[in-house]
């Protein structure tokens, strides 16, 4: 403890020149000055042990009691629900070297993935493009093969926040087969937003692809949900169309 009484003091008033420096707590946060003059102190059986320290800063009005470390805690313990709200409190360095490899971590093998996504997108916005091709794009195409519909559901959700970071033969080659399934998909829900992601991933489609849309497309016609859906879907992303489609 005395050791780190030390590097506090280094911390907030340089370096320490004589014993006499160790006392001088002028520069220190006052909700810090007693506990470092506690590390300190002369008596080693009077310094505290290092667990009893931690949990003295934390209690309210503690110097860790505030809400930068208490969502970095929760961080490091995978308690993300209040993550993409509270984002914008921490400095970009940190959510870009810190925060996001969590979140890639969790939204790839966690099954967090509709918690994970909206602050994801956020910090992605934070990368240059090659980073986020590597980062953020690969989890996508990764995610969009999951067999969990909250995850594929939130993709869709979001498509509008990372298609136009989708590279076209990305998505022609790696994403577009696992979107389709969507059409066929159980789940009304899944089968709509599908349906609505088709408008954006239209002007990118090679001519192909924009083929196999139209057959799903004749498919989801005969849904009663989704056929209005459909039909004005359809009619959005006909200057796409090749001629003789």
């Amino acid at each position: 403890m005395w050791g780190l009484g030390c590097l506090l003091l280094e911390v907030f008033n340089g370096p320490i020149h004589q014993s006499s420096n160790l006392r001088d707590t002028s520069k220190f946060p006052k909700s810090l000055s007693s506990h470092y003059l506690q590390c300190v102190n002369a008596n080693p059986m009077a310094r505290p042990n290092p667990s009893e320290l931690l949990q003295s800063l934390k209690e309210r009005g503690g110097y860790l009691s505030n809400t930068f470390i208490s969502l970095n805690l929760k961080i490091e313990e995978l308690q993300l629900m209040e993550l993409n709200k509270s984002l914008d409190l921490f400095p970009d360095s940190f959510a870009h070297h810190k925060v996001l490899p969590h979140l890639l971590n969790v939204f790839e093998f966690g099954g967090a993935g509709p918690t994970v996504l909206a602050p994801l997108l956020k910090i992605g916005k934070l990368l240059p493009e090659d980073e986020y091709q590597r980062k953020i794009v690969s989890c996508i195409v990764r995610c969009f093969g999951s067999n969990d519909r909250a995850t594929r559901l939130n993709l869709l959700q979001h498509l509008d926040q990372f298609i136009d970071q989708l590279q076209p033969s990305v998505l022609n080659n790696s994403l577009f087969g696992q979107i389709v399934t969507g059409f066929t998909d159980t789940v009304p829900t899944i089968r709509e937003h599908t349906i609505k992601a088709s408008l954006l991933l239209a002007p990118k489609l090679n001519d192909s692809n924009l083929s196999q849309l139209l057959k799903f497309f004749a498919k989801c016609q005969l849904d009663a949900g989704i056929r209005t859906n459909t039909t004005i879907c359809l009619g959005k992303i006909a200057p796409h169309l090749n001629k003789q489609d």
